[in-house]
């Protein structure tokens, strides 16, 4: 890539200064280059930082899924849920938060990488337009054979203005030639003639020596521009093979690379790294698609557990209020009992009352009889002691009615209590004899309830009293 300095004294003399007038496109190149790598080697580090936390998003995702398992089978434990709800909630806060870091993150990465891709392009046309012009510097034939063209034609028009004015020379010449004979033979009257001549050839050939010098002046300033030209495309050609070189040899100090194929072997390295940092960027934005399609199905789960929390929520209070609806009916239904059951213990006071009276008019009435019956009992209220008594008073209501209407029957009970005899029980008695006639006496086929006995006594003690 050495190009060798030995030059004329007229290009000598045309060299520029040292300094350069601007930097040129490769020692750009090679800093943006090493800016590249740096950038890259960043993005490599945080490209791991990255796959540590989709790891840890990863695992936390797995537990909260297992979690979600485990929380479908406590439905019924709503304290529970909710705090493992508020928890989750947390944790999903903080993902979210990490969610919108890593898209950060990703939104600098991808601009990171379009600015590296424009450089990249931009750094391809600088060197695809170096390699045009070194085409063009290495092989100088073609400007060379362009020049020659152009001084070939400069030429031919020279030749050709020397061959139009030396026509005129010859013509001159030979009638210069033939003046001197004419001279020589003719009068002085001729040659005042002659002399006129002279002068008009004298006056054309100065205008046509004027052209020519035109002509040459324009060609030489023509040269002199093309040397311009040349001049300055050379320095700008040495420059650059300058900054090359140095460029070159700073890669050479810094990695030890000897060959240039070896340094094309590492930028061509350093573009597959480029390209596998591209693929593991794609499938890291993959990944994070993935990573926000878990995390919406884990917000749906989640919401899904608090409409299941809702509902537990609504089936507890309506349940609630079913509880408190059925004891409000069984408290009304409990106030009815009781004043139901005051109410009987207040009409069966009454008919203790009352029997008290029928037990005193009754005592000298009917004998053999075993009366264990004890007013004082009548608190106690229960209910084989109510229909002892009640069984007592039927047979003593039923006895009074048959004697009424039957004037035997007191012969019969003074026979039976003379005789002593042994008495079956008066209640079969009364069955055997169907003494009573009564329509309501007949009807009671079973245990009458206090009210039906109640009504007799009422209506027995009115017969009495009309007696």
């Amino acid at each position: 890539m050495k190009i060798s300095n030995k030059r004329t004294r007229s290009q000598s003399s045309l060299r520029p200064s040292k300094i350069p007038l601007y930097r040129p496109v490769s020692h750009q190149m090679s800093r943006e280059v090493e800016n590249v790598i740096k950038d890259l080697e960043k993005e490599h580090r945080e490209s791991h930082y990255l796959d540590e936390e989709i790891e840890i998003s990863r695992s936390k995702s797995q537990t909260q899924r297992s979690l979600c398992k485990t929380y479908a089978s406590w439905e019924t434990n709503n304290d529970l849920l909710k705090i493992k709800i508020s928890v989750l909630e947390k944790e999903l806060i903080k993902e979210q938060n990490r969610l919108n870091e890593t898209i950060l993150e990703n939104s600098e990465l991808r601009e990171k990488i379009s600015s590296k891709r424009k450089i990249q392009q931009n750094s391809k046309r600088a060197i695809n337009e170096l390699e045009k012009q070194l085409k063009t510097y290495n092989n100088p034939t073609e400007n060379n054979a362009n020049l020659d063209g152009i001084d070939f034609f400069q030429k031919r028009q020279v030749n050709l203005l020397r061959c139009k004015t030396a026509r005129p020379k010859s013509m001159i010449f030979e009638k210069s030639k033939t003046l001197e004979l004419t001279e020589r033979t003719l009068p002085s009257s001729k040659i005042s003639s002659t002399k006129g001549e002279n002068e008009l050839y004298k006056v054309s050939r100065p205008y046509e020596s004027i052209r020519i010098v035109n002509l040459l002046r324009k060609m030489i300033e023509n040269r002199r521009i093309l040397l311009k030209e040349k001049q300055a495309v050379l320095d700008k050609y040495t420059s650059h093979v300058n900054y090359l070189e140095d460029a070159f040899e700073k890669i050479k100090n810094a990695t030890g690379m000897v060959s240039v194929e070896e340094i094309a072997a590492a930028f061509i390295r350093s573009e597959s790294q480029r390209s596998h940092m591209h693929t593991y960027f794609n499938d890291l934005t993959i990944e994070i698609e993935e990573l926000e399609k878990s995390f919406v199905t884990i917000s749906n789960s989640i919401n899904d557990l608090k409409l299941l929390n809702c509902k537990g929520e609504t089936l507890a209070m309506s349940s609630k209020n079913e509880i408190l609806e059925k004891a409000k009916q069984t408290q009304s239904k409990n106030t009815k009992a009781l004043k139901e059951l005051n109410q009987i213990e207040a009409s069966f006071r009454v008919l203790g009352s009352d029997i008290n009276r029928i037990l005193k008019l009754c005592e000298g009435l009917v004998e053999n009889t075993e009366w264990d019956i004890k007013l004082e009992e009548f608190s106690f209220m229960k209910e084989d002691y109510i229909r002892n008594v009640l069984g007592k008073v039927e047979e003593l209501i039923h006895f009074i009615s048959s004697s009424q209407k039957q004037t035997s029957t007191w012969e019969f009970a003074t026979q039976i209590t003379q005789n002593r005899k042994e008495m079956k029980n008066l209640k079969e008695f009364l069955e055997e004899k169907d003494i009573s006639n009564d329509s309501k006496v007949d009807t009671l086929k079973g245990p009458a309830s206090v009210f039906e006995l109640r009504a007799l006594t009422e209506m027995m003690l009115t017969r009495k009293k009309y007696r």
